[in-house]
This record gives structure tokens, sequence and C-alpha cells, in this order.
């Protein structure tokens, strides 16, 4: 579906997409879920879709994180995982200590130890599909 929508630029990293789409202005948060919740569509098509955006398409590599250790393959992979179409969200959490960067390791940590959340890691999502052939 996606390489009908965008053209994207290749590298050894993830492939960055050239264009960013949006359903309306996108800048909202309402107009990037529901952009997100289309793009993740296996049956969207380009008219569903404004340029420019302030949604940012990547492809993650074949193979996920057995591949390329990254956070796009990463949210693919638990997508995929989880009987769900393959395609994931990334964002960063802003720190709060620091409101003008992004949270770290040690304060992810705290933040998910308050909130009940689990923390996981790509290295702990490699071992995992090693482990059960996934």
């Amino acid at each position: 579906m996606l390489t009908l929508l965008f053209s994207f630029l290749s590298s050894e990293l993830t492939q960055f997409n050239t264009h960013c789409a949006g359903i309306t202005t996108g800048i909202s948060a309402t107009d990037r879920a529901k952009t997100s919740v289309i793009l993740a569509n296996m049956d969207s098509k380009a008219s569903d879709f404004h340029r420019p955006g302030h949604i940012f398409p990547l492809r993650a590599k074949e193979n996920g994180v057995l591949t390329r250790d990254g956070h796009t393959e990463a949210a693919v992979d638990f997508a995929r995982l989880a009987g769900s179409s393959p395609a994931g969200l990334l964002c960063e959490i802003v720190s709060e200590e620091n409101p003008t960067e992004m949270a770290r390791l040690p304060e992810l940590k705290r933040f998910c130890r308050r909130r009940g959340y689990v923390l996981t890691s790509i290295a702990d999502l490699q071992q995992y599909r090693r482990d059960t052939g996934q």
C-alpha cells in the first residue's frame, strides 16, 4: 500500500518518506491520530490524504529487528506479534524534569514505574524473536 502512496528515500537506515500526509491541516492531535489510523489501513489510497501534513511515514526493513535494531522495525514487529496490521506509531516522551529535552532511559524507568507501564528494549524483542522463531 505505502509504495503506491509515497516515494521513499532509501538508505542503510530507515527509509524516510519524502512527503508527509495529513487528512486536513494535520497539525492537531486528532488529525494526526486519524491520519495514523488511515495509514495503517491496508485499503487506504493516495486520495485519502492531503499533502503536506504532519505525519512522516517510515518503512521498516524486511525481517524487522533481526535485520536492523531500529525503533521503526520494533514498532512493526510488535504490531505483527499482536496480530495487527504491520504498522506502528513512533513518538518521544518529553522530559518532565527538563521540558526542552526528550526523556532518557533513567527518567523513562521512573515514568514507567510510577504509572505501572512495562518497559522493554529492542534487544529484548530481538531475543524474543530468536527464542520463538517469530
